[in-house]
């Protein structure tokens, strides 16, 4: 049996969310470099293209995106580049 099916791992989680990371307030600083910071951005937009991620996780990730593009698409054309990853007519299909 998979131990993430059990009531009791899924009530331990519950608690440590509950407890541990939603704690209200509480920022955590994270540190990356530019090229880091945009490949976070990247696997975001990516996580976000899926169909079935909709709801409020999907929210939260796009607006982390868009903090990120913020932060590193300082010139027109890196702002460019890092719009286009929400939009799917700019998908390139490999032959």
């Amino acid at each position: 049996m998979n131990k993430f099916l059990t009531p009791e791992f899924e009530a331990a989680f519950r608690h440590d969310m509950e407890t541990v990371l939603l704690v209200k307030g509480e920022v955590l600083d994270l540190r990356l470099n530019r090229l880091d910071a945009w490949m976070l951005m990247s696997g975001i937009q990516l996580a976000l293209r899926h169909p079935k991620n909709t709801g409020p996780t999907s929210v939260v990730l796009r607006s982390i995106a868009e903090r990120l593009i913020a932060l590193v698409a300082t010139t027109p054309t890196l702002r460019e580049v890092a719009k286009a990853g929400f939009d799917p007519d700019y998908d390139y299909e490999q032959e």
